[in-house]
């Protein structure tokens, strides 16, 4: 069984493939997706294995019995968006544009979620998002425009089923 984490990393997976022409915008085998097997970020870039789109965790903030029967957890995930291409129009605007409108379905599949039979995913909010020409040192050599977009999930579980946890 996922846990709450793993879950709504690959909820958020969901949110991005469900949009009808990401395939043709971002191959599959151009998803870096930590949460397969073996998944890692390739160290070497081919002209084929762009445009790459990436999804990691960034910061958690956690307020431990933020009420007297709940815990608040707010996780940040960023999109990392790496073109290979010196278009603005060519590839970057319509990635970022895929992340923007898909990410309106979070109340609908992330609230989908449950933890011990509750919904969790209590609010979604793009927080920033950062676009340029790429660094090519600190990109693995990729030229061209690339973007980071920075999303903040809010959960909330009851303090009690999360004590219940810990004991055997």
């Amino acid at each position: 069984m996922a846990n709450p984490f793993d879950a709504v990393y690959g909820g958020l997976w969901s949110l991005i493939e469900a949009y009808p022409t990401i395939d043709m915008l971002i191959k599959p085998g151009n998803r870096v997706k930590f949460d397969a097997q073996g998944q890692m970020v390739p160290p070497v870039v081919a002209d084929a294995d762009l445009p790459e789109l990436i999804l990691s965790p960034a910061t958690t903030n956690a307020n431990l019995r933020s009420t007297s029967n709940s815990t608040q957890c707010t996780r940040v995930y960023e999109w990392i968006i790496s073109t290979g291409s010196q278009q603005l129009t060519d590839k970057i605007y319509a990635v970022e544009w895929a992340i923007f409108i898909t990410h309106l379905k979070w109340n609908t599949t992330l609230t989908a979620l449950l933890h011990n039979g509750t919904p969790y995913v209590k609010q979604l909010r793009i927080v920033s998002a950062q676009t340029g020409i790429s660094d090519r040192e600190l990109n693995r050599g990729i030229k061209g425009w690339s973007a980071i977009w920075r999303v903040e999930v809010d959960m909330h579980f009851s303090t009690a089923a999360l004590v219940a946890e810990l004991t055997p």
